[in-house]
């Protein structure tokens, strides 16, 4: 299936799947920390959502509303995006440069960081050694 330049790409509910052609549905944009717009920082920490009905797109809105906005979490996407941009390391004058954060913030997101990857590693299995040892 193609798409015309014209046409928009065939799009869904972000809530329920359904499926919307022609212009139907409705879109909300919405606070959130873990989205990144590709190309355009400043579109960074929102979201567009769309749903099939107003009730749909309302449920969208209320879950994001209760959604905590963490900017460590937006900041480290975004040197996420710096750092995936580029073949090399990036020393932290350059990922200021890039992603226009302060030392500070870069300090504070990387912390951030490492504590969701803390609480990401898997538990250790009963009995207290890990498989292998």
């Amino acid at each position: 299936m193609t798409t015309g330049m014209n046409s928009p790409p065939p799009s869904t509910c972000d809530l329920c799947g359904t499926r919307l052609t022609g212009g139907a549905g409705a879109l909300a944009a919405v606070p959130d920390s873990s989205a990144l717009h590709p190309r355009r920082r400043a579109l960074d920490g929102l979201r567009l959502v769309r749903g099939c009905s107003p009730a749909h797109l309302d449920r969208l809105r209320a879950h994001y509303r209760v959604r905590p906005f963490v900017l460590e979490e937006l900041w480290s996407g975004q040197i996420g995006r710096a750092q995936d941009s580029h073949p090399y390391e990036l020393t932290p004058a350059q990922i200021a440069n890039l992603t226009g954060l302060l030392p500070t913030q870069i300090a504070r997101a990387l912390h951030w960081r490492r504590h969701q990857d803390d609480e990401a590693a898997p538990a250790p299995l009963a009995g207290g050694s890990p498989p292998g040892s």
